[in-house]
């Protein structure tokens, strides 16, 4: 039977940058599965804003849609049969690249040079999104943890940015959302 369905977008999720997210998915049963993720690529010099990756991990191309994926592989869970899909995104913790005017994509040269720009933020970026993981690991959330963060590289300062104070402000931004952080901060 048809009915009305409706969906709401903070105009702030249409940012680029590099974004740390919770996903909270409510399951038919009323059970509550999270799934932390980040934008920024791995592979090239982009920082999507946070709304392209939601129609990604809910839809069905299997190179993008994790979440999907994980909830039927882990809980056995359809997403077409959830009740419920809230992301939670802070950012941009930090900004996307500037990529010089006319910069092409297949131009090797150009693209070898932003994306070396990249990385130091793409690693911040993964270091936020590993330890964001291990404080919901730590609370009584982690048991209904979806994914696994296992980012290894470092995240060094550098004169705009000190990692552990973004990492300190993330905390406490996710931990409005989730009390039970609060106590492992």
């Amino acid at each position: 039977m048809p009915s009305i369905h409706c969906a709401t977008l903070d105009g702030g999720l249409l940012q680029r940058g590099f974004w740390i997210y919770v996903w909270r998915v409510t399951d038919a049963n009323g059970n509550q599965w999270f799934y932390i993720g980040r934008t920024g690529d791995n592979s090239s010099p982009y920082a999507a804003p946070p709304y392209q990756r939601m129609g990604q991990h809910l839809g069905h191309q299997a190179n993008t849609n994790a979440l999907r994926a994980r909830l039927w592989s882990e809980k056995k869970v359809k997403a077409d049969d959830c009740k419920t899909f809230e992301k939670i995104a802070y950012g941009p913790v930090y900004p996307e690249i500037k990529k010089p005017k006319g910069f092409k994509y297949k131009d090797t040269q150009q693209r070898r040079k932003s994306f070396q720009e990249h990385v130091p933020f793409r690693d911040k970026a993964g270091a936020l999104e590993r330890d964001l993981f291990e404080l919901f690991k730590q609370s009584r959330l982690g048991d209904q943890l979806l994914n696994n963060v296992s980012w290894k590289h470092d995240a060094p300062d550098d004169e705009q940015h000190s990692y552990e104070a973004d990492r300190d402000a993330m905390f406490a931004s996710f931990a409005e959302h989730f009390k039970e952080l609060r106590e492992h901060l």
